[in-house]
């Protein structure tokens, strides 16, 4: 595993200055932010904060689906998730996306610049840009109706 001196020494930084990308402090540009996040998947970083938290984060990615209502298709799935993640004490994010958000973030790096350790996706379709990138991601992730071929750290349901 990649350690923030490995990445401060492939991208010519200080330690400090990697710690801070990985925190997302905000006296570092956001290119650089993104570079450090970048090279931190890159390298297979994947954060001591992530794993000494006690409460995992795991995000609800959702597209093409309602979920707001308790009339809507998408609403029961969300709810049942959420109950089983607070019986084992995580915490969930719900986070609607586009395909200009899969375009403007690689999965990878708003997983691990957002301490998330795992992500169900909703309502995605084969042609959406991340799901190329599932097929080679190290974060635990679950599909809804769609499928990766040889990725052991994604399911489908």
């Amino acid at each position: 595993m990649a350690t923030i001196k490995d990445i401060a020494n492939k991208l010519g930084i200080s330690v400090s200055t990697v710690s801070k990308g990985l925190n997302g402090a905000k006296d570092i540009s956001a290119a650089l932010r993104q570079e450090v996040l970048e090279t931190a998947v890159e390298m297979g970083y994947t954060g001591r904060k992530t794993q000494r938290r006690s409460q995992k984060r795991l995000c609800i990615f959702i597209e093409n689906m309602d979920y707001e209502s308790t009339s809507q298709f998408g609403y029961d799935i969300v709810l049942g998730f959420r109950q089983a993640a607070y019986k084992e004490q995580c915490e969930v994010v719900i986070q609607p996306v586009s395909h200009e958000f899969q375009v403007n973030e690689k999965y990878d790096t708003y997983m691990l610049g957002n301490g998330f350790s795992g992500a169900f996706l909703l309502g995605f379709s084969l042609e959406d840009p991340w799901m190329e990138q599932l097929k080679t991601t190290s974060f635990c992730t679950v599909l809804l109706d769609n499928f990766i071929e040889k990725n052991p750290n994604v399911g489908y349901i």
